[in-house]
């Protein structure tokens, strides 16, 4: 985050009578968008993961996980699929970790290529496989590709972080709409302020 858009998000929280969230921006300062080094496939496995489960298990799991991913030797798609139970996936999301990691057209793609992709084009690609619904794309674009313009409403966390700051106002694209093109930091303030005392 650069001085420009903590000073549009501010902003932006005050000409619109958002004093609560104009207040969590003053009080978490700058934030920035995370970006992982993994690759493209073991991002979206690392997110089927997570999904449905506490952070630690999630933790606990993908450790195990990692090693059979950084495993060199080659492995088949039932092998992979076994191992991968072995470390704690349920069958079903063992199963959606395999048809990703044994996708070549997934195993090709780079950052660069994924962002060259429209919003629309990048949610057909990835909700074609089981396992990857709307949630999953939104947290790619943001913690994968940095995208800065993405809001998820459906997310959990920013729902009740939402009621907290805005108990008369419905959750919608369209209220934080105002705060394009970086809602994706809108996102991060959201989840952030879970643990502030507002």
């Amino acid at each position: 985050m650069d001085q420009q858009i903590y000073n549009y998000l501010l902003k932006t929280a005050k000409s619109n009578n958002h004093l609560k969230l104009y207040k969590i921006i003053q009080t978490l300062g700058f934030i920035n968008l995370p970006s992982s080094r993994l690759t493209f496939r073991h991002y979206l496995v690392r997110t089927i993961v997570g999904q449905q489960i506490s952070t630690k298990a999630a933790e606990s799991i993908w450790k195990k996980v990692e090693i059979v991913l950084k495993s060199k030797q080659k492995i088949s798609k039932k092998n992979l699929f076994l191992s991968l139970r072995e470390c704690g996936l349920s069958e079903r999301k063992a199963n959606y970790s395999t048809a990703i990691l044994m996708d070549e057209t997934i195993q090709k793609l780079s950052k660069k290529k994924l962002l060259l992709m429209d919003l629309d084009e990048y949610k057909h690609m990835l909700t074609s496989f089981h396992g990857v619904g709307p949630w999953t794309v939104e947290m790619s674009r943001i913690f994968y590709l940095g995208d800065e313009d993405i809001l998820s409403e459906g997310d959990y966390g920013i729902q009740v972080a939402h009621n907290r700051i805005f108990p008369l106002e419905k959750i919608s694209k369209d209220f934080y709409q105002r705060y394009s093109p970086f809602r994706s930091y809108i996102c991060l303030y959201l989840w952030r302020s879970l643990n502030l005392d507002i």
